[in-house]
């Protein structure tokens, strides 16, 4: 969890850099997305409507080429780019984006490679017998773990309270790895695809700067859940779990699962439904609590869930977020914090 101050770090732009103006394709043919140019120059413009007047003549039929030194007319950006103008998000245009996403994710984690699960048996709303006498996850490969932004998660895990109505007290420390974990999904493929189209439909700032403070606000801003106290965050709630008038409440990560029961601290007690390969709606208890029902994604990347549900947030809050993944149609529910003015996640998940 997180204060709602800044990191400072560089933005897109950084004050006095020169760059090119930004209304051509001259040298800039198949450039990947460029936030602070109002057009762009790739393949993918043309989906989102934002190809530049000369791409056609300049970059069709042509690979994509280098950066040159040839001499162009320069301006001088001294301030972040203002933020675009937002515009609606169709389910077309999701699906698109977080297809994309699930493409590029190389941190994902193969089920039968990289982790091994065993469903076992069906269990029922408020049916308290124990369907799966073995784990839901009979191993996760440690070279996973290993990898940057699933340790940079996993660090997290020991820093909260699970109980709701106990402040949670920040340390440095502890502030200091929810900037490395932001530093480490920010430097993915998925997170900078997120970024693109959320910058594009007017969702998110075009500085670096800015879209990392937006993620900080919304996953580790402090607030209330019980008895008036700074006792959760949306990361803790979604990725970590907290217990609340006996009960256990959110909960929405694999790894998570994983290593409590790893650690002996989950029970699996068999799962509700299941759309496989990609979500498993679970029973179980922490630490003798229950769960009647809990969804995840499996083999996710912390990357590709912190992308899709902050896509969901922002452009679907309080709704269904309805989109299709290679033909599967799948959702994602999200809540925001209603008392707050900063846009914060109070709860996120698949929905099965």
């Amino acid at each position: 969890m997180q204060t709602t101050q800044a990191p400072t770090t560089t933005t897109i732009v950084p004050t006095t850099t020169t760059i090119p103006l930004t209304s051509t394709c001259l040298s800039r043919c198949g450039a990947s997305f460029q936030p602070q140019y109002a057009c762009q120059c790739n393949t993918a413009c043309s989906s989102f409507k934002n190809c530049c007047p000369d791409f056609s003549r300049l970059c069709q039929g042509r690979t994509p080429e280098r950066r040159t030194t040839r001499k162009t007319t320069t301006i001088k950006i001294t301030a972040p780019l203002p933020p675009r103008k937002k515009v609606s998000v169709s389910d077309s245009e999701l699906s698109r984006i977080i297809t994309k996403m699930w493409d590029s994710d190389t941190n994902a984690a193969i089920n039968g490679n990289d982790f091994r699960i065993s469903v076992q048996s069906r269990t029922s709303f408020n049916n308290k017998q124990d369907k799966a006498p073995s784990r839901l996850f009979s191993t996760v490969g440690s070279h996973l773990l290993q990898r940057n932004t699933y340790k940079s998660m996993v660090a997290l895990f020991d820093n909260y309270i699970p109980d709701t109505g106990r402040a949670e007290r920040v340390s440095r420390t502890e502030l200091q790895e929810n900037q490395k974990f932001l530093d480490a999904i920010l430097q993915t493929s998925v997170m900078k695809e997120a970024w693109r189209f959320l910058y594009e439909k007017g969702y998110s700032p075009g500085s670096s700067t800015l879209f990392r403070k937006q993620l900080n606000d919304i996953w580790f801003t402090l607030y209330s859940r019980q008895a008036g106290k700074q006792d959760s965050s949306g990361f803790e709630h979604v990725f970590v779990g907290e217990i609340k008038n006996g009960k256990v409440s959110g909960m929405h990560n694999w790894i998570r699962f994983y290593m409590l029961e790893k650690l002996g601290k989950l029970d699996y007690k068999g799962y509700r439904t299941q759309k496989l390969p990609h979500i498993i709606a679970t029973q179980f208890t922490w630490n003798g609590k229950w769960k009647q029902v809990g969804t995840f994604f499996l083999g996710t990347s912390p990357e590709f869930e912190i992308g899709l549900y902050t896509i969901c947030f922002l452009t679907r809050p309080n709704k269904l977020c309805t989109f299709n993944i290679n033909k599967t149609r799948l959702k994602v529910q999200t809540f925001n914090v209603s008392y707050l003015r900063t846009k914060t996640v109070a709860s996120a998940y698949p929905d099965v």
